[in-house]
């Protein structure tokens, strides 16, 4: 499975409200168009802090589903209201947005598709533009990590992933 496989489920991790909503209005925006065109269009779920408990589980559901199923292609989370026990093995790609001023909250939500469960390779993507206050987050984050594993792993006792841009 190619990161860019067409059967590939993508889960994208949004810190920030106001980032979820402009992308599911772009979602949005391009399924009109593709319908009016007759073309594909990518079918997305979308899971916030206002999302009621009970309909959590079974968007995760759906989101197993095949989009020709009634799933679909890519799920919008707040990572927020991912950071409850949530898992999202179905997915294949992970892409985050907004990084997260606690390198954990990150690490938490890359983690969500790498479950019991996965059968795929899994791909992480990390979006951040350098250049705006957003770099300047992610670097704060690296270093942060970085003096974790220093203070808890002393000497090299244990290896992790570590960040790269």
């Amino acid at each position: 499975n190619s990161p860019h496989s067409s059967t590939a489920l993508t889960y994208l991790n949004i810190q920030y409200m106001s980032t979820l909503d402009m992308i599911e209005a772009f979602l949005r925006r391009h399924k009109h168009k593709a319908s009016q065109d007759k073309r594909p269009f990518l079918k997305h779920l979308r899971l916030d802090g206002k999302t009621p408990q009970s309909e959590r589980l079974k968007l995760v559901s759906r989101f197993k589903c095949p989009p020709e199923q009634g799933g679909a292609h890519c799920f919008l989370i707040t990572t927020g209201a991912g950071g409850v026990g949530l898992n999202l093995p179905a997915a294949s790609r992970v892409v985050l947005f907004d990084s997260s001023w606690n390198p954990a909250t990150d690490a938490q939500a890359a983690v969500r598709a790498f479950r019991m469960g996965q059968t795929k390779p899994v791909f992480v993507y990390r979006l951040v533009s350098y250049g705006a206050m957003e770099g300047h987050v992610y670097d704060r984050s690296v270093s942060k990590a970085q003096l974790a594993r220093q203070v808890c792993f002393p000497r090299g006792h244990a290896q992790s992933l570590k960040p790269s841009r």
